[in-house]
């Protein structure tokens, strides 16, 4: 098994210059992030893998779906990959918007959107874990 990050998001460029989060739920990736994704499906070729197992979000589906087109590899979307829902980029897409973006993919295991804050979340202190929600069709 090998583990790659998705590259580098549109939240990573604000957050990493502001260190505060700047309200972008399920970013893309850069410009700069697509490059990253672009040298691992290089550097991972003649690795031997099988398929790809990605997370439901954007930016990680755009990773994959690079790697995967360099690799000629299946990806499976897993939702027990995820973020632990501490900033906004950890906020998903719902299935059916997933669904018309990457049609090649299967997202017929995922129900709505599946991290999510709730109200009550956004003024916690760092270190405290938000509640989760299983959100369908519209972010709260």
């Amino acid at each position: 098994m090998i583990l790659v990050r998705h590259g580098q998001s549109e939240f990573n460029v604000i957050f990493g210059a502001t260190r505060k989060d700047p309200g972008i739920i399920d970013p893309k990736l850069t410009e700069e992030g697509r490059r990253q994704a672009e040298s691992a499906g290089h550097d991972l070729t003649g690795k031997g893998l099988k398929r790809i197992i990605a997370s439901p979000y954007t930016r990680t589906l755009q990773t994959a779906d690079i790697i995967a087109s360099i690799l000629n590899l299946p990806i499976t979307i897993d939702s027990l990959i995820r973020e632990h829902a501490f900033f906004s980029c950890d906020i998903g897409t719902p299935r059916s918007v997933l669904s018309q973006d990457w049609p090649h993919l299967d997202f017929a295991a995922l129900s709505g959107i599946l991290v999510a804050f709730r109200p009550g979340n956004r003024g916690r202190r760092p270190g405290q874990v938000p509640q989760l929600s299983q959100e369908n069709g519209r972010h709260p």
